[in-house]
């Protein structure tokens, strides 16, 4: 992280990334979801992630509704250490009361710019080059890595693939190639 921030968070992306999804693909949208990573604890050195962290703001609640599912999930797959971590303070409730209109302020203030674009780069590619993509073009790519997992989900069983759709977009997409792999796998539904 920054030693000093330079913007406050912007929410406009994932307020994007709610709406635009079911909007543009109906119910399907509604099953294509995003979590938000809250912190990663990495060695200064080399960059090397060592800790996953939720966080959230200790009012009383029951921290243990607090959603950990996916950071759990990340944590396992990656074999690292993750924890919820819930911070206090003593703030004044009216200082509260300021923020949270301060915030919903902030909020209708991003929402009446929408997003216009994207620039994407592969990071698992370190010889990748930006790409710009529309909105439409980035949600298309969010569907299409959605739908090769569900593909393959014992738990999406409902929501069956059409292998040779799938392909179809793929072939077209600026963020994708058909590879054998995609062939071989979707073969039975071409």
């Amino acid at each position: 992280m920054a030693r000093t921030r330079k913007y406050g968070e912007d929410l406009t992306y994932g307020e994007w990334h709610r709406d635009a999804l079911p909007e543009k693909y109906g119910r399907i949208g509604h099953r294509i979801d995003m979590a938000d990573r809250d912190w990663t604890e990495y060695c200064h050195y080399c960059k090397t992630p060592l800790a996953l962290i939720e966080e959230v703001r200790d009012v009383g609640q029951d921290l243990r509704d607090k959603g950990v599912a996916v950071t759990r999930n990340l944590a396992m797959m990656a074999q690292m250490p993750a924890f919820l971590m819930a911070w206090r303070n003593d703030r004044p409730p009216e200082v509260d009361e300021e923020i949270d209109r301060l915030n919903r302020r902030i909020r209708e203030l991003e929402s009446q710019w929408p997003i216009t674009g994207f620039t994407i780069r592969n990071l698992r590619h370190r010889s990748s080059r930006l790409e710009p993509v529309t909105p439409d073009d980035w949600l298309e790519h969010l569907l299409i890595i959605h739908r090769e997992h569900h593909a393959e989900c014992s738990s999406a069983n409902e929501w069956a693939v059409n292998g040779s759709r799938l392909i179809a977009v793929k072939d077209r997409h600026p963020l994708h190639d058909v590879t054998l792999f995609d062939v071989i796998r979707f073969a039975e539904s071409c």
